[in-house]
């Protein structure tokens, strides 16, 4: 029987022999390409000697990757199963000749390295000037290829550089030229944010007699329940990335962050202060950590007893989100005070779906820090433009669209007295944005089966999926900022709190439950150091799915299929689910397999059973030249007693999952493998997988 296992196994993860090398510029058969000839004028491609692309017909072995860096410079990987290296050419043609293994070779294209909205060139556009963000392969010999490009043209102007990133401002008609030069990996224009809240000023004062305990979106997570056995975010630190915090003084700041912030940081161009001017950072921050104090306790945030690192990005000088720093400087500052979570309310409504250098960044942060979990709101980009009643997919926002990154959406709120209560269609914009029923004719929070109408949607441009969940983001009541001329979002409920809407609030809620189940793993399972991929395995696993949705099924049903799926990813989070595990819930962390190779976690059953199980792994960052962002591809997969084998067969997503009932008594085995692992760490991918057996619903 093993035998026959591996043998299916085996012949479920052959790849076919003539792969296909995926571009973001489109996909190709790569021997139908010329090896000598570069496809764009004005390559430094000379001669013998030049970049190329070589790709395999399978996963490459150890033995295959110590022969090919032998003869040539690896710079970096294509899926699939190629790789971009410099060299000479009749050595690398000595080694396909030596290796059947190996499909094709081409020129590096480098047409290929620029993203697609700054080409083509024309006379018309040549001269624009672009603020743009050119990333290296590697750190070495920058300092040359700044000069290089300082020289192409009196225009060109070097701004600054943050490890593999260069910073220019530059006329576009110098693109080729820049795009040429072998140590550039890709060029892409720097994009600006914008914050994740709704502006409308429409709800109407209250007093604290009249709340029921919705408001806040926490009821409806199950906090309640998790707060109940003892799980509040107690001995946990989690940064927030906003446009700062309140009064930015400890001595006059809301009495419900008195005593929170641990640190405090100021980020923002031209900015001297972490006063929330804006007032969005202080929002983000009450519903994630605020204490109650002001409400009684009625209005507290999801992990209240946690501390806070707050941190400023507001740029007075610009009033918007705008940095001197980057975003890992950002991410370096909270994890230096012991902050393992992190919550970002932003993003770039610019080339929705797009995995942009600004996601690989992020993913290239978490895989070399695997404990921190990073979080961002997936955007309120999501419209009915096509006017089918539905909203339109591939809306999510960059960085959401980063991998390693948690993802999150926005789902209705259960609140219908406060906030705004008015159907959609009586808001602005919506004869142009949400103009069919039943979405027009709906209300914002009176269903919380139902996402929100703005929320943002997948799948991203190479497929994958996003959001990988969702939480209450309609009417969600919060702090508001004291500071003079702050917004207060949708109207003010009393001086402290005020009303709005947007994947900003979702964001908190969904970081506060990442922070409870932090608290979880070492408090209650005794984990010192749980990796991120186990949180967000954890956050998966305790979901709760909200199909079909909250307009029934039929032509224009929400959510089309059960989770996970690219409008609630995995489902909604739930606080108290992740406080009620049971403890014969299976925590495996920081396993890891090597390519070819697979882990096995067999179980017996006695009686008829549910299984769900969550894969979740940390993966190496994609390039943002391939067609897709997947690296290191392991599967998942669950043998059944009489051999049949179960497998979501995904090779987009670093995250699977199964979920299966009426599972009937005998021997089974959960087996995870490493099909395809080009960038392993110590020779292997590292993961979190996390799986319960309970009785049938």
């Amino acid at each position: 029987m093993k035998l026959f296992i591996a043998l299916l196994l085996l012949i479920c993860s052959q790849s076919f022999a003539n792969p296909l090398l995926k571009l973001r510029s489109g996909t190709l058969d790569i021997t139908s390409i010329s090896t000598q000839k570069p496809l764009w004028n004005g390559s430094k491609n000379a001669g013998d000697e030049g970049d190329w692309i070589i790709q395999y017909k399978n996963p490459i072995s150890d033995e295959e990757r110590l022969s090919l860096n032998s003869v040539a410079e690896v710079l970096g990987y294509l899926p699939d199963f190629a790789w971009v290296v410099h060299g000479k050419l009749h050595e690398l043609e000595k080694l396909r000749q030596q290796n059947s293994n190996i499909y094709g070779m081409m020129a590096l294209d480098p047409q290929i390295k620029v993203s697609d909205d700054l080409l083509p060139v024309s006379v018309f556009n040549q001269n624009d000037l672009l603020r743009v963000i050119v990333k290296v392969y590697k750190t070495q010999d920058t300092g040359w290829l700044v000069k290089e490009i300082n020289r192409l043209d009196s225009n060109v102007k070097f701004l600054n550089s943050y490890d593999q990133y260069l910073y220019f401002l530059l006329p576009r008609k110098v693109l080729p030229s820049v795009a040429s030069y072998s140590l550039v990996e890709h060029i892409e224009e720097d994009k600006s944010f914008v914050l994740h809240d709704i502006y409308e000023t429409l709800a109407k004062p209250g007093d604290f007699s009249d709340l029921n305990g919705f408001e806040n979106g926490t009821k409806l997570m199950n906090f309640d329940r998790a707060w109940g056995r003892g799980l509040s975010g107690a001995g946990q630190v989690v940064g927030i990335a906003d446009t700062g915090l309140d009064t930015g003084d400890s001595q006059s700041i809301h009495l419900d962050f008195v005593g929170v912030v641990d640190m405090a940081y100021t980020f923002g161009i031209e900015s001297t202060s972490w006063a929330d001017f804006e007032g969005h950072g202080t929002r983000t921050a009450g519903i994630l950590i605020g204490r109650g104090r002001i409400s009684d306790g009625a209005l507290r945030g999801g992990a209240y007893n946690a501390m806070l690192v707050a941190e400023s990005l507001w740029s007075p000088k610009t009033k918007s989100i705008n940095s001197w720093a980057p975003l890992t400087t950002v991410l370096d500052k909270a994890a230096e005070r012991g902050a393992f979570i992190h919550s970002n309310s932003w993003g770039s409504p610019k080339d929705l779906g797009a995995y942009d250098l600004q996601a690989s960044q992020l993913d290239q942060w978490n895989y070399n820090h695997p404990e921190n979990l990073i979080i961002f709101s997936a955007g309120n980009s999501g419209v009915d433009l096509d006017k089918d009643g539905r909203i339109d997919a591939q809306s999510i926002e960059s960085p959401a669209t980063a991998k390693n990154v948690l993802s999150v959406g926005a789902s209705e709120n259960k609140v219908t007295k406060g906030g705004i209560q008015i159907p959609v269609k009586k808001q602005p914009d919506a004869a142009k944005f949400w103009p069919k029923d039943p979405i027009a004719s709906s209300l914002i929070s009176d269903n919380p089966n139902g996402l929100a109408y703005f929320s943002s949607r997948g799948p991203t441009a190479d497929g994958r999926l996003k959001p990988d969940v969702v939480a209450p983001g309609t009417n969600i009541l919060a702090l508001c900022s004291h500071t003079q001329g702050a917004n207060h979002f949708s109207g003010d409920y009393n001086s402290d709190f005020c009303w709005g809407s947007g994947t900003s609030a979702a964001t908190p809620l969904v970081a506060a439950a990442a922070t409870l189940a932090r608290e979880y793993l070492t408090e209650v399972r005794g984990l010192a150091h749980p990796t991120a991929a186990l949180v967000k395995a954890l956050l998966l696993q305790t979901s709760v799915d909200l199909y079909p949705g909250q307009y029934g099924k039929g032509k224009t049903q929400e959510l089309r299929t059960n989770r996970p799926n690219n409008d609630e990813g995995y489902g909604r989070v739930d606080a108290g689910n992740i406080a009620s595990l049971s403890a014969e819930t299976r925590l495996i962390d920081n396993a890891n397999v090597a390519q070819g190779q697979q882990q096995e976690y067999p179980f017996t059953l006695q009686e008829t059973r549910s299984l769900k199980a969550n894969l979740v792994w940390t993966d190496y960052p994609g390039s943002v030249n391939a067609g897709s962002a997947l690296v290191n591809d392991l599967d998942l997969s669950l043998v059944m007693p009489d051999g049949k084998i179960i497998s979501p067969n995904d090779h987009l997503n670093n995250a699977e999952m199964i979920e299966l009932k009426n599972l009937k008594p005998g021997d089974y085995k959960l087996i995870v493998r490493g099909y395809n692992i080009p960038q392993p760490k110590n020779k292997a991918q590292a993961y979190a997988l996390v799986f319960t057996l309970s009785e049938n619903d």
